[in-house]
């Protein structure tokens, strides 16, 4: 897979550059910036997003296997890495 095109969003000024690359269940991020501050904003950013996002999906498997249905085919249980 090619990396995306920059991510700048609700950001006018340019401090940042972000390209993301998904490959199966990995996510891997390159973030650049002109300044400390700036890139420690977008990392906090980013790992705030992912979190939220694992725990979404771990909720959705907590849902899932309480009516009996379990994980979708061709994917792991968060609990079983």
């Amino acid at each position: 897979m090619q990396p995306s095109e920059p991510v700048n969003a609700f950001i006018e000024e340019r401090r940042r550059e972000v390209h993301r690359l998904v490959e199966g269940a990995l996510l891997h991020l390159e973030i650049e910036s002109e300044d400390s501050a700036s890139l420690r904003a977008a990392v906090n950013s980013y790992l705030r997003w992912v979190k939220v996002a694992a725990g979404a999906a771990e909720a959705g498997e907590r849902a899932r296997a309480a009516n009996g249905k379990g994980a979708p085919p061709g994917r792991k249980s968060a609990k079983g890495k």
